[in-house]
C-alpha cells in the first residue's frame, strides 16, 4: 500500500501558528488530501479500515480542519482485500453511477442510505478514476454565518461488484472544522 498523502499539510500547520502578515494573502488552492479505505470482509456487516495524515476526534471521525484553505480536494483510494486477500471485484460505482460512490449529510445520526443526500462533499466533483479503484470529491467545508465550519457529518462511501446496485455501503465518520477560506485560523 503506498504512503498516504496530506499536501503541504505541515507548512499549512507551521503557518497557522505565525502571525499574519500584512498583505499575506490565505491559500487559494484546496487542500489535497488522501484517504486509503481497505475493505477487509463484505460482511454483514462490512469490515474495512480508513486511514489518512488527518486528525481524528474521539469517536475516529475525521477531522477537516482546513486552516483559512477553500476546503480539500479529498482522494479515496480503495482497496479491496476481501476473499483472503486476493480481493472480489469491488469498486467504486463508475459512469452513469459515479455520484452513487459518496453520499454526505450533516449531523451525527445515521449514515445516508439514499442517493440524493450531498450535503458536504460536493456532487458536482466527484470523480471515479482507474477503473473504480479512486474516488476524488471536494469538501468546500464552508465557513457559516457564525464563523464555524459545519461541524459533524455522516458519509457513506459505497462499493459495488457490478458497476451498479447493489451497493455495499461503507460509512465512516467526518468533522467540518472552521469552515473555508476567511479570517479564521484555528
Amino acid at each position: 500500500m503506498d504512503e498516504v498523502r496530506c499536501q503541504d499539510h505541515d507548512r499549512d500547520e507551521a503557518a497557522k501558528r505565525r502571525p499574519q502578515l500584512q498583505g499575506e494573502h490565505f491559500p487559494t488552492k484546496p487542500w489535497e488530501v488522501e484517504v486509503d479505505v481497505t475493505l477487509t470482509s463484505a460482511g454483514p456487516p462490512a469490515v474495512f479500515d480508513i486511514q489518512t495524515c488527518l486528525p481524528r476526534d474521539g469517536d475516529g471521525n475525521i477531522v477537516f480542519r482546513n486552516n483559512g484553505r477553500p476546503g480539500f480536494s479529498v482522494k479515496f483510494r480503495f482497496y479491496d482485500n476481501t476473499n483472503d486477500g486476493q480481493g472480489s471485484g469491488y469498486t467504486f460505482p463508475q459512469g452513469a453511477n459515479q455520484n452513487d460512490a459518496i453520499w454526505s449529510q450533516l449531523g451525527e445520526n445515521n449514515c445516508p442510505q439514499d442517493p440524493g443526500a450531498w450535503d458536504v462533499f460536493d456532487k458536482q466533483s466527484i470523480s471515479v478514476q482507474q477503473n473504480g479503484a479512486t474516488l476524488v470529491v471536494r469538501n468546500p467545508n464552508p465557513k457559516l454565518q457564525s464563523g464555524d465550519g459545519q461541524g459533524k457529518f455522516t458519509y457513506t462511501l459505497n462499493v459495488t461488484q457490478t458497476g451498479g446496485k447493489p451497493y455495499l455501503p461503507l460509512d465512516p465518520g467526518g468533522v467540518n472544522m472552521n469552515g473555508g477560506s476567511g479570517l479564521s485560523r484555528d
